[in-house]
């Protein structure tokens, strides 16, 4: 699935049980996330899965894992894949305008699965480009993609 069509689904049922955290923000209860991130400037995928309040981070090239649970960065990111995956509140591209040439490369992707009550909730990927159109990303999407690239550093 492409980034535009993101946002033309519907939200799904994922926000039955809320809990406002110290953080201020009212969280959706998840039992984990997954997401599989391509980084194709370096030719790595990473598997990341945040449950208990941290994120494990691998990288599939040397099979390392680091644990992540620096509270802030954390948040962040639950509360970046909230808002695009889940609750679906905020967008992802501002524009897509059709090139005049198209651009052959590898574009990054991202895979994001949802469980919640031992159920897959939600299951979206997103190329983070288009070989036919030039996208403008939302900031607050390019600051997610920037936690994500701080998560896999």
């Amino acid at each position: 699935m492409y980034c535009n069509q993101i946002q033309e689904q519907k939200p799904s049922s994922v926000e039955e049980k809320n809990e406002i955290f110290n953080d201020g923000y009212t969280h959706i209860i998840v039992d984990s996330l997954h997401i599989k991130y391509w980084k194709s400037n370096v030719a790595i995928e990473y598997y990341l899965i945040y449950s208990n309040d941290f994120i494990q981070v691998m990288d599939t090239t040397t099979n390392s894992y680091k644990k992540v649970s620096n509270e802030a960065m954390v948040s962040n990111f639950v509360n970046y894949i909230e808002e695009f995956f889940m609750l679906k509140i905020e967008i992802i591209e501002l524009s897509r305008l059709k090139r005049i040439e198209p651009v052959i490369t590898d574009y990054s992707d991202i895979s994001i699965i949802v469980f919640k009550g031992g159920k897959e909730v939600v299951n979206d990927t997103i190329q983070l480009g288009d070989e036919q159109f030039e996208i403008k990303f939302s900031p607050k999407f390019i600051d997610f993609i920037n936690i994500l690239d701080e998560l896999v550093k």
